[in-house]
């Protein structure tokens, strides 16, 4: 890839926790060869990572996200409308879930496991542009009287920098009950800080 900007498309989480093989089918079906592996490493926060591509044209990623168990593809490219060209030429061949599926699967959760999963995959396949909804779906949560589910949101929350979550993480670390919740909040918001600054 040529050096600049680097754009992306939206994130498309599969509905089986691993999709690596229907990215590789559509690789195939384009004729654009695997051009590398990142090998997984957790204590470094590196997640799995596989791309495809030819020369210098935009690249098909596949990416499995540990704390999930999920995986989720994209495309890249120096352009933005041709990661979203090399996004849509992959589509046919992969079994994902919608943003708004995946917000349902939110609604529908059940108990700590279940409601922090489908947070994660929610914001996984999060639009780069801030979408209330999902906003709206971790604030609740970071208001539960569960410290594991606000512990689970403000993970959700490092998955997409969306400024909107600045002022959540901010009241989080000044005023959540549990200490640990809000050292967790403190770091999320330096992070953020650094990130968008």
């Amino acid at each position: 890839m040529a050096s600049g900007t680097l754009h992306k498309s939206d994130s498309q989480v599969f509905r089986a926790a691993e999709g690596e093989s229907e990215v590789a089918r559509a690789a195939e079906m384009l004729d654009w060869p695997l051009r590398g592996v990142i090998d997984a490493d957790p204590a470094a926060g590196v997640p799995y990572e596989a791309q495809w591509g030819i020369g210098t044209g935009p690249t098909l990623h596949y990416v499995m996200h540990g704390l999930s168990d999920s995986s989720f593809f994209f495309a890249s490219a120096d352009d933005p409308m041709a990661a979203a060209s090399a996004a849509g030429l992959a589509a046919p061949y992969l079994d994902v879930e919608t943003f708004d599926e995946l917000l349902a699967d939110v609604d529908r959760a059940k108990g700590l496991n279940q409601i922090g999963r489908a947070l994660l995959r929610a914001a996984l396949g999060a639009p780069e542009a801030v979408d209330m909804r999902l906003v709206d779906r971790i604030s609740n949560t970071l208001r539960d009287r569960d410290p594991q589910l606000r512990e689970a949101a403000i993970w959700a929350i490092t998955i997409q920098p969306w400024t909107d979550y600045r002022l959540l993480l901010t009241k989080l670390a000044a005023d959540d009950r549990d200490q640990r919740i809000r050292d967790l909040a403190q770091v999320v918001l330096e992070g953020y800080e650094a990130h968008l600054s």
